[in-house]
Formats: C-alpha cells, sequence, structure tokens
C-alpha cells in the first residue's frame, strides 16, 4: 500500500507537495488533513515525519492517528472510534489523557525532525503510537 494524504479533506490553508505526501500549514488556523487509504486487515505501520514545527503562538497541536470510520469531527480521539496521540507546546495546556487520545507536551525544537509512528495490527487487535 501507498499512503498519501486526501487533497479532497485539506482547506486552503494547507499546502500539499512531494506527490500528496508532504503538507505545510501556511497560515496560524486549526485544520486537519486525511489519508487516502482505508485499511481492514493485515498489521501496518507507517511514520509521520515533523520537518519543522514552528508555533510562533504556542497554540499549535500536531495529533496523528487513525479512525474506524470516515470522521465528522477532524480531532481524533474524541469518540469511541477513533484513536490519537497530540502533540502542543502550550505552557500552560494542561495535558488530557483519555481512554482513546494521549497529549504530550513538547516544544517546538524537540518536535522540529521528530517522528510519530503508527503500528497498526487489525488481525491482533492492537494500536502502538511512538514518538522519537
Amino acid at each position: 500500500l501507498y499512503f498519501q494524504l486526501d487533497p479532497s479533506s485539506a482547506n486552503h490553508d494547507l499546502e500539499l507537495t512531494n506527490e500528496n505526501c508532504t503538507v505545510s500549514l501556511k497560515s496560524p488556523v486549526y485544520t486537519f488533513i486525511l489519508g487516502n487509504v482505508k485499511l481492514s486487515s493485515a498489521c501496518h505501520y507507517w511514520r509521520v515525519h515533523v520537518d519543522e514545527f514552528n508555533s510562533h503562538n504556542k497554540l499549535s497541536i500536531i495529533g496523528v492517528g487513525v479512525s474506524r470510520k470516515v470522521i465528522e469531527d477532524p480531532i481524533l480521539g474524541e469518540d469511541s472510534d477513533s484513536y490519537a496521540v497530540q502533540i502542543n507546546e502550550h505552557p500552560n495546556a494542561s495535558c488530557s489523557n483519555t481512554k482513546n487520545r494521549v497529549q504530550i507536551k513538547r516544544s517546538s525544537k524537540e518536535l522540529t525532525h521528530a517522528n510519530i509512528g503508527v503500528l497498526l495490527n487489525l488481525d491482533d487487535h492492537f494500536l502502538n503510537l511512538y514518538l522519537n
């Protein structure tokens, strides 16, 4: 399988390059983008590489996750059908972990060149999320 980002799920504040494998945020707004692959069996691993993380107002969040179905709410991990890790650097934000979402605080410097790995094993029913 070849994962790409789905341009039809991106708003105008996101710029897709590198054959829809790289996304850049053009303005400081809350937005999201989805992948283009539906998985139903087997074991899969993919990695999200953060080339650069600039959060001038310290309100930026990077979220990576999976959903069992097409989502209406772009915030993964808010319901029983999606799972996510969210990473932010706001100094006053508290991390609110739930059954389906883990929140982590990291600085922009720590997130630049970071990797977020996703291991999804649909046959054995488990999901692991990794942050180098």
